[in-house]
């Protein structure tokens, strides 16, 4: 009585399973994390629907365990591009690579025009009916879909005395996802059907000319080495996401046949019942592990809630934040331009300071000219006293002569000082009030500047023209010109004087009277000029006074006017930082909303993986059940169907070391280098359909 079959489409559930849940974000970095070699290959084959390729894309991981600077490879393939920006290479005429690791591992992928090892055919018949591909997409119907495998790798050996045809051991695990709103009622051959909350995996797994390596074909024993896959479903609307086949030579790789022999069989089977407990351990580690990523993955989703809320307000205060810099770029011109006006203003008082020290100087050397000159009138006179004193009156009337011309000078000098005297006395108040008028309106505008928003900078620019003006203003109140009443007093003076020479000048040219006369009045004209000289005097000395303040106002309103300037120079440039601060925060107020909307999807988004996570991790609890079944029936019946053979076991051990030699013998798709040790997967993934 035939025993029975071993349910295989366990072996292909498990086996894929695992494959995809460790190549899902990097194929090759997971192979080369778990694995000792020093080039792993991930091999992504693109077909259209009906299996036939259409790219073959690389990507290869270079190892660098003893952190070596450069790395020796070799590659067929075409348009290489390094994994990082700034890897660099060097290449021969042979396909020789030789990266500049400095230290780190390599990685780079590339296209290659050969065609992978294993073809996988797939048909479509629709209620009986083949179709091809691209008339499927929204037919309803019964749909079968079949995937034929054939492997077209092998080679002849010797075994047991016999040329035998070994093919390299490939195992296709084949999975697809259909949407349980198209799909229904399905069914598999060759495969699993899983369905759960909503969506309907499929799959299975399939061993391309392993019975013809094994030659089983006797019914010693019969075990299921399936070389296709079908699926039966009821479909609406047809439409196909792509199906993926993880093809690999490794699982053949590590075949121990030194248990092997005619005592027990049993022996040589520990390894795999070892191995499959770890398996079933490790699902139940990764069930676990995806329960703790969606709970993580439902608190972000809380986390992005909260931020969304919080920067629902950014627009509103963006838009704030731009009104009031642009305020302050509008305080900053006006600013800048009452600095301007202060500036002109501080040069003008510095114009006037200047205007009245030089009249100040004029009428000091006037006065200076004038004292010269009712000295030699004095003199004259004097001389003049002295000869009418002695009764000379030839030399009285020569005497009357020359004091008559000398008065006469000096009438004429105190003249002009007079005029220069009156002009500057009456222009000191009317200076000094224009002046003060000005320094307070720049005192008033400096203190407005002072509560805008300065930089540090401009803060010491501002200070500094306050300074400068607290220092004009104390010269200002300091200048003590010839004040109006003081000026009146010695232009009196200085007139009695004038009066008493022309009087004395009069009286001595016409003069025929007795010279006592004559005395008497050259007496009085002395003491007229003695009156006029004091007063000269005393002019001169409020005048030097006056000449020192007006050279310190002078010298502060030139200062400031130069400080006022500048300020108004680094006002502008505040100015137009300001309002460009402004518009840039309109513009960013303008993106807000995007970002706001950047932030709803990705809470939508993040909603989906929170989904998606809590399926995968329902899935992965049924994979770890399923593995645990698979453990306890499909190994112990593979156990119990070698325990079983009546063959030659010494065949059977040559044909699995030629197996274990044909699988660690392809390890490379894209070539390695002499002494490199390598590794290779493929990936298929069909066009979908619809």
């Amino acid at each position: 009585m035939p025993k029975p079959r071993p349910t295989w489409s366990r072996i292909g559930s498990a086996l894929v399973c695992i494959v995809l849940a460790t190549s899902q974000v990097s194929p090759t970095i997971a192979l080369a994390a778990s694995s000792t070699v020093d080039k792993a290959e991930t091999v992504h084959v693109q077909t259209n629907a009906n299996g036939e390729v259409t790219k073959v894309r690389v990507e290869e991981l270079l190892a660098n365990g003893d952190g070596a600077r450069q790395l020796q490879d070799r590659s067929d393939l075409t348009s290489i591009q390094p994994g990082e920006d700034d890897l660099t290479y060097t290449s021969g005429p042979d396909g020789t690579l030789t990266w500049q690791a400095n230290g780190d591992e390599v990685s780079y992928e590339g296209t290659s025009a050969e065609q992978p090892p294993v073809a996988i055919d797939v048909t479509y018949t629709l209620d009986g009916r083949k179709l091809k591909a691209s008339e499927l997409a929204g037919a309803s119907g019964r749909l079968t879909i079949r995937l034929d495998y054939r492997n077209n790798v092998s080679a002849m050996r010797t075994i047991d005395g016999k040329e035998q045809r070994i093919y390299t051991p490939f195992v296709c695990m084949t999975a697809a996802m259909l949407d349980s709103s198209v799909f229904s009622n399905v069914t598999a051959t060759n495969a699993r059907v899983l369905d759960d909350k909503g969506g309907i995996a499929v799959i299975g797994f399939a061993l391309p000319g392993l019975r013809e390596s094994l030659d089983i074909d006797s019914e010693d024993i019969d075990l299921d080495l399936p070389e296709y896959l079908e699926v039966q479903a009821d479909v609406t609307d047809l439409a196909l996401d792509p199906i993926y086949t993880i093809v690999t030579p490794e699982l053949f790789s590590d075949i121990d046949t030194s248990d092997l022999d005619l005592g027990d069989l049993g022996e040589g089977t520990s390894e795999l019942q070892d191995a499959m407990g770890k398996l079933v351990d490790g699902s139940g580690t990764l069930s676990d592990a995806l329960h703790q990523l969606a709970d993580g993955a439902g608190q972000m989703s809380g986390g992005v809630a909260e931020f969304r809320e919080a920067i629902s307000a950014l627009p509103t205060g963006m838009a704030a934040l731009a009104g009031g810099a642009s305020a302050i770029a509008d305080g900053l011109v006006a600013g800048s331009a009452a600095a301007s006006q202060m500036s002109e203003g501080a040069s003008g008082l510095s114009g006037l300071a200047q205007g009245t020290e030089a009249a100040i100087g004029g009428a000091t050397d006037a006065l200076g000219g004038a004292a010269a000159k009712v000295g030699e009138a004095r003199g004259s006179v004097q001389s003049l006293h002295d000869k009418a004193v002695s009764l000379d009156l030839e030399a009285t009337r020569q005497g009357i002569s020359d004091a008559a011309t000398a008065t006469a000078d000096a009438r004429d000098a105190a003249g002009t000082a007079r005029s220069l005297l009156e002009a500057t006395g009456a222009g000191t108040d009317e200076t000094k009030a224009a002046a003060q008028e000005q320094l307070s309106a720049a005192l008033a505008t400096l203190q407005e500047l002072q509560a805008q928003e300065l930089t540090e900078e401009q803060r010491q620019v501002v200070q500094s023209a306050l300074d400068q003006l607290a220092a004009a203003d104390a010269s200002l109140a300091g200048l003590s010109y010839v004040v109006p009443d003081e000026v009146a007093t010695q232009l009196e003076r200085l007139e009695q004087a004038q009066e008493t020479l022309d009087a004395s000048a009069t009286q001595i040219a016409g003069s025929e009277a007795d010279l006592g006369e004559v005395a008497s009045g050259a007496a009085g004209a002395l003491g007229a000029l003695d009156e006029a000289s004091g007063s000269i005097s005393a002019a001169t000395g409020s005048l030097g006074t006056a000449a020192g303040a007006a050279a310190s106002l002078s010298q502060g309103a030139g200062g400031l006017a130069q400080g006022l300037s500048g300020l108004a120079t680094q006002l502008g440039t505040a100015a137009g930082g300001a309002s460009t601060m402004a518009t840039q925060m309109q513009q960013l107020s303008g993106q807000a909303p995007q970002m706001i909307g950047g932030m709803d999807a990705l809470g939508s988004g993040i909603g989906q993986l929170v989904s998606a996570l809590d399926a995968t991790a329902d899935g992965s609890d049924q994979l770890t059940s399923g593995l645990s079944t698979f453990n306890d029936e499909g190994i112990t019946k593979i156990v119990d169907a070698l325990d079983d053979l009546d063959g030659d076991v010494d065949s059977l051990t040559g044909r699995l070391e030629a197996l274990r030699d044909a699988a660690r013998a392809y390890d490379t798709f894209a070539g390695k280098a002499d002494g490199q040790s390598g590794s290779v997967r493929f990936i298929y993934k069909t066009e979908q359909i619809g």
